[in-house]
């Protein structure tokens, strides 16, 4: 059984995705699609998943056609989680459990397949998701979709005691989905978003400024989305470092003390690159003069003698050192 709080989620999520053209589908069907295209579920292991696919196909070929191609963007979103809402209501029990996996995978290709051809437009599924997942991302994408209409309530007073209860709930969700959709960088303030079907990381968007806006009981949930926000960007850690190292550096060039000892140090060594410039240099200038002034090698060369006895002989060895 559904708490308040649910039902108040439940029961705003539904004003916000009405659409006149769009509701159309739950109209009794006046016509019939090809059945070919739900026929390779008959011989699978879960053959009621045929008649749902051919009921679910009818109603979506009963729609105005052009209608739904020219405003897909916004009618597949709508279709999705209608689907995910008949398969919740008839399977509820036996989705992911008794039913077979491989049908299931096999109502998710050709559901695809035969809105393409129905409509001309793509759109995809996630047959395999759980229940509660299906139902969070729907609040979520209408939420994110009329937000500037619920932003409207705040001018009826009667509304915004409903909208705020429902926005209480929509920040529960919107906190354990930016967590995992969203990544925020520091630099430039830009951000990734892995959940763009159903979710948007704008900072704009927030429920938090919305809360206040329509001035909801609480009054300090800017400040606290600023602590939300604080926790998901992944170079900030990065950037407190460097701006502590550029601190520490700023001190230091401002010390007088610093500077002298950075200046002796400078002194020092370009003192000793000098000097060694100025060996390196002569060295290569004498490596390969050998003579004196008188063209003898007498100057590098002094030649030495050593007696040697071998046996009954001597041996007289002449060298050169350098």
């Amino acid at each position: 059984m559904k708490t308040e709080e649910e039902n108040d989620l439940v029961d705003v999520s539904k004003e916000l995705s009405k659409n006149e053209k769009f509701d159309k589908i739950n109209d009794d069907s006046s016509t019939t699609v090809n059945s070919s295209y739900c026929k390779e579920l008959s011989n699978g292991k879960s053959p009621q998943l045929k008649v749902f696919c051919e009921n679910i196909l009818n109603k979506l070929n009963n729609l105005e056609k052009e209608y739904i191609k020219n405003n897909n963007h916004d009618f597949c979103p709508y279709f999705s989680y209608w689907t995910y809402e008949q398969i919740m209501n008839k399977f509820s029990t036996t989705w992911n459990n008794s039913l077979a996996k491989c049908d299931i995978s096999k109502l998710n290709s050709i559901l695809s397949y035969a809105y393409n051809i129905i409509i001309g437009k793509s759109c995809t599924f996630d047959l395999d998701g759980k229940f509660d997942d299906w139902k969070e991302e729907k609040y979520l994408y209408y939420y994110f979709k009329k937000y500037n209409d619920i932003k409207k309530k705040k001018s009826e007073k009667q509304e915004q005691t409903k909208y705020c209860k429902y926005l209480e709930q929509i920040k529960i969700l919107y906190e354990r989905h930016i967590n995992k959709c969203c990544t925020y960088f520091l630099e430039g303030k830009n951000h990734e978003n892995g959940c763009q079907k159903y979710f948007n990381c704008e900072e704009e968007y927030n429920p938090y400024d919305l809360m206040s806006e329509l001035k909801c009981e609480q009054n300090s949930y800017s400040e606290y989305w600023k602590t939300v926000i604080q926790d998901l960007i992944i170079d900030r850690d990065k950037m407190k470092n460097g701006n502590s190292l550029k601190e520490t550096l700023n001190k230091l060039m401002n010390d007088p003390f610093y500077k002298a000892v950075t200046f002796g140090f400078v002194v020092v060594g370009v003192l000793f690159a000098s000097f060694l410039f100025y060996k390196i240099s002569y060295r290569g200038k004498n490596k390969y003069n050998f003579l004196d002034p008188s063209g003898n090698l007498a100057r590098f060369y002094e030649a030495k003698s050593r007696k040697t006895k071998w046996g009954d002989s001597e041996i007289r060895l002449s060298y050169y050192s350098m």
